[in-house]
């Protein structure tokens, strides 16, 4: 009987691990790894002065994902850009929730 509740609350542990954390924003969902590449692109980016200040730059930029393209086509890709960049600076946060069994962020 004891070994029965701990292999299943080892699987259990185990599932909750495996769980992709998903950032939405509106009606996009990123997974949270592709968020953080996204903000270190940028980064990058404002380090080799790409671009200033100036989020609808970003796509521009050659190593964009293909993930992130269809918010170009947006009139508000600079927020979606901006919010998408904060929560990759405060990816701990996402991460943290993945453990106590939250969807996304």
């Amino acid at each position: 009987m004891k070994t029965s509740i701990g292999t299943i609350l080892l699987l259990i542990c185990l599932s909750s691990l495996s769980q992709c954390v998903v950032v939405k924003i509106g009606e996009y969902e990123f997974p949270l790894e592709a968020v953080k590449n996204l903000t270190d692109l940028i980064n990058q980016a404002k380090n080799e002065q790409f671009f200033r200040d100036n989020t609808n730059t970003v796509c521009k930029m050659p190593a964009l994902p293909g993930i992130f393209k269809p918010i170009c086509t947006k009139t508000d890709a600079d927020e979606i850009f901006n919010l998408l960049g904060r929560i990759g600076v405060k990816s701990v946060v996402c991460e943290i929730c993945a453990f106590a069994a939250c969807t996304g962020c």
